[in-house]
């Protein structure tokens, strides 16, 4: 029986680490058509310190880890 239990707690990792690893790459692959979006005037108003709050982490590391803040600019150049 423990064993069972063993079991089951394992094969309930990896399809946890799979879908936040989802998340995590579908909310960074996110920012460059909403800040494209935003650009072009498709978004309302209001929406923009809600859209700060959301990427704000985002916002902190191309401020302070170098390199980011070039290919996010490079990232969202492609949704132009």
């Amino acid at each position: 029986m423990p064993e069972e239990q063993d079991q089951k707690r394992k094969s309930g990792f990896w399809p946890v680490v799979v879908v936040l690893l989802f998340l995590f790459v579908a909310y960074v692959a996110s920012y460059g058509p909403v800040v494209a979006a935003h650009n072009a005037g498709r978004l309302p108003t209001g929406s923009i310190s809600v859209l700060n709050a959301i990427y704000a982490p985002l916002d902190w590391a191309s401020r302070h880890v170098p390199g980011v803040k070039h290919r996010f600019r490079r990232y969202v150049d492609l949704w132009k």
